[in-house]
């Protein structure tokens, strides 16, 4: 039986510019992941930095304990180590609480690539799911979903990826330091309206340029 190995855990927050519900913050969990059965040519686990979930404090740690469920029969253990979930969420909650902030990391970084699943057909998906028993209802609630979706597709930080020979088409928010704030509210707003904690897949992040804004920022904690 294969087994995934998490090595490292990073997280990144931003505080959302104007709230679209009842939270203010979005946190970013970021991971490096091996298969027990995948070796690399020096003889180690393969291993590579993966985006894992994204979301609200409150849904961020529920989707961890639901995750955590994986640690007690072996197929996650941290570092090679048979993990219990109370472990795992204890550090995911620890990640979390020290999580970087998302202007620090872009900061170092220069900038932030995420590319979410089709963030148009979530909403879309979502809204024909919806058992809305008021013709009213369901009209003001299409407006509002349609008029999110313009605002979104015509930002220039956001464009959309269709995928070669393939089915999938990807969402892409290029973050810099001008537009940071303005696209980390669009994908909170996005995930109120249907796009899933999961629905994270690809990402620009690196692991040096978060330990370098880390390093920095303990720095200038000594020189105050």
């Amino acid at each position: 039986m294969s087994t995934t190995i998490e090595f490292r855990r990073w997280a990144i927050h931003a505080t959302v510019a104007n709230p679209s519900y009842f939270h203010d913050d979005l946190y970013i969990g970021f991971g490096e992941y091996g298969c027990n059965n995948v070796i690399d040519q020096d003889n180690r686990v393969a291993r590579s930095i993966q985006p894992l979930l994204s979301g609200d404090s409150n849904r961020f740690m529920r989707e961890i304990v639901s995750l955590s469920a994986d640690c007690e029969g072996g197929c996650v253990k941290v570092r090679g180590r048979y993990t219990k979930p109370e472990g795992f969420i204890a550090n995911w909650r620890r990640t979390m609480n020290g999580a970087l902030s998302m202007a620090d990391y872009i900061e170092s970084a220069g900038s932030l690539v995420l590319e979410y699943e089709s963030v148009p057909r979530a909403v879309r998906e979502r809204l024909s799911e919806m058992r809305l028993f008021s013709d009213a209802t369901r009209e003001r609630i299409t407006t509002e979903r349609n008029e999110y979706l313009e605002r979104l597709m015509a930002h220039p930080g956001v464009e959309s990826v269709d995928e070669k020979d393939a089915k999938d088409v990807y969402t892409r928010f290029r973050m810099d330091r001008d537009n940071h704030e303005e696209l980390t509210a669009l994908i909170s707003e996005g995930m109120r309206y249907g796009l899933g904690l999961r629905a994270l897949r690809r990402t620009s992040f690196r692991d040096h340029a978060y330990n370098y804004a880390e390093l920095r920022n303990k720095q200038s904690a000594a020189q105050a």
